[in-house]
């Protein structure tokens, strides 16, 4: 989304059909808005496992088209230091009513999260793509034998340079060695 200023300067020739007396000038100036992300919403969609429906709205109005990463850290008092929860997916959707250009995700799902708050990135949005307002929807397993309280936090952040400190997708997980285990493979 830019934010569009027209300036018109406009001088009427004094008759009909008269030649003008003065030259017509327009000037325009597109200036870029922000970065943002709406506080996340979470609902549980399902029970044993448990599954979190985590939502929130991006908005890049910046007129870059440089792109952006939402990354998740996640963290629990009482869990296991090795615990994991499994994001299943990821999707994005046009808010109503935006002029949006939908992020294009280079992240592969199932991925996992670990409960150390480590922070593990979510969506990311290429160069040239998620700009405008999207709605973005993650979908979240806990395993099983959780029973502890959960913090979720989740951030929007420009691509991080080459070696950023944000953790590499995890290898593969299933739902049922989520279940049985309560943790997936850690990244080698």
């Amino acid at each position: 989304m830019r934010r569009l200023a027209v300036v018109l300067v406009l001088v009427a020739a004094g008759a009909v059909g008269a030649p003008a007396a003065h030259a017509t000038r327009a000037s325009i100036a597109i200036t870029g808005g922000g970065l943002t992300m709406s506080t996340p919403s979470v609902r549980l969609i399902s029970r044993n496992p448990a599954v979190l429906e985590a939502t929130t709205t991006v908005t890049d109005a910046r007129g870059t088209g440089s792109g952006w990463v939402i990354s998740l850290g996640a963290n629990s008092p009482s869990a296991a230091s090795d615990g994991s929860l499994l994001i299943t997916r990821a999707d994005a959707t046009c808010v109503t009513g935006s002029a949006c250009t939908l992020p294009i995700n280079p992240v592969s799902y199932p991925l996992t999260a670990s409960l150390s708050g480590t922070r593990t990135v979510l969506f990311e949005a290429n160069p040239s793509s998620g700009m405008g307002a999207q709605l973005i929807t993650a979908r979240v397993v806990v395993p099983t034998n959780f029973r502890s309280g959960l913090n979720l936090n989740v951030s929007i952040s420009t691509p991080p340079s080459a070696g950023g400190a944000l953790r590499s997708p995890s290898p593969s997980c299933s739902i049922s060695d989520l279940v049985a285990t309560g943790k997936c493979p850690e990244v080698p």
